[in-house]
């Protein structure tokens, strides 16, 4: 009897266990499913702004695709239709053997395309390595560097202009004895305004990039790093036979934006001479199509885009074939 009345005391304990143990397997399953749901939730919430932003940019402006046929010279409420004359206009202000205002702009916003391509990018990457890596006084380093973000575009403009124009570079021509050759405008006059304003450009134009950068390093595992050390590897070493590669398709990325920033530009140039038709050889494409708008030429602005996009639009593809094609995926 003591037997048998411990062997079914054994089978309940047994029996016991065997349901906390299901009853604990399924509050774990429950728990990665709820997990599961909250991640294709906030993954669902994240690609809807993009699909959001296109149906803006597209359908909603609609207009500006229609508007570069059509003449509204009498008014935004009676345009004409004009086939592609809106073309034919736009292509004729480039039809002067004359180096004019349009092709000034259109040379200074290549020379933003390439000033991003060749010097913010590699100052962003140089940049972001010495902030991951942690170098001495790199915490002082940051502040300087993201010091332009903090201040408004418009106060950083005014105090930069303001050296520039007079203050402490006139008193610098002065203590060496030359203010006779200081320019009258400062270094905003017409032979020096457009080098002035990409001085400006390179102080304070690489500092998102760096952020871009700096994220992605933060993916690299550190392991990688102390083999390379332990192997006798320098910080150069480590910074472009290492680094650089394992974060070369954020090169390729920004590459492919920097496409867009030259057709759009003209901001820094806009605040800095505080006008939009190009004074001193300052103009950009960005302000040549602001400017058309301004005058209500919406059919030449919008003719004047719609080239833009079919010119920058098969370089963008070009320049995405021959990354997939010369630059591997890196998984880390």
């Amino acid at each position: 009897m003591k037997k048998e009345g411990l062997r079914r005391k054994l089978k309940r304990t047994m029996d016991a266990q065997v349901t906390d143990t299901t009853g604990l397997m399924d509050t774990g399953a429950g728990k990665r499913t709820a997990t599961a749901r909250k991640r294709s939730r906030f993954i669902l919430l994240m690609l809807l702004w993009p699909v959001v932003g296109t149906f803006l940019g597209t359908v909603l402006n609609w207009s500006a695709f229609w508007q570069a046929f059509f003449d509204f010279s009498m008014g935004a409420a009676h345009p004409e239709f004009t086939g592609l004359d809106n073309f034919r206009a736009v292509l004729r202000m480039f039809d002067t053997a004359k180096v004019n205002n349009e092709w000034i702009a259109v040379r200074n916003s290549v020379m933003i395309f390439f000033l991003t391509l060749l010097v913010h990018i590699p100052m962003s990457l140089i940049y972001a390595y010495l902030l991951w890596s942690k170098v001495k006084g790199h915490k002082w380093l940051k502040g300087a560097i993201y010091l332009p973000n903090i201040i408004g575009a418009v106060v950083l403009v005014m105090v930069f202009k303001g050296f520039f124009t007079s203050g402490p570079l006139a008193t610098i021509y002065n203590l060496l004895g030359i203010s006779d050759k200081f320019p009258n405008q400062g270094w905003l006059g017409p032979d020096t305004a457009w080098n002035t304003i990409i001085i400006f450009n390179i102080w304070t134009g690489f500092q998102s990039n760096l952020i871009f950068f700096l994220a992605a390093m933060n993916r690299v595992p550190e392991e990688l790093t102390d083999a390379a050390k332990i192997d006798g590897a320098n910080e150069p070493t480590i910074c472009f036979k290492i680094i650089t590669p394992l974060v070369s398709r954020n090169v390729v990325t920004l590459a492919t934006l920097s496409l867009g920033v030259m057709f759009s530009w003209g901001t820094i140039s806009l605040l800095m001479m505080r006008d939009s038709s190009g004074m001193n050889g300052t103009g950009a494409i960005g302000l040549t199509i602001l400017n058309f708008v301004s005058n209500k030429n919406y059919g030449l602005s919008a003719a004047y885009g719609l080239l833009c996009t079919l010119i920058a639009a098969p370089f963008m593809l070009c320049l995405r074939a021959l990354s997939n094609r010369f630059v591997e995926d890196v998984e880390f």
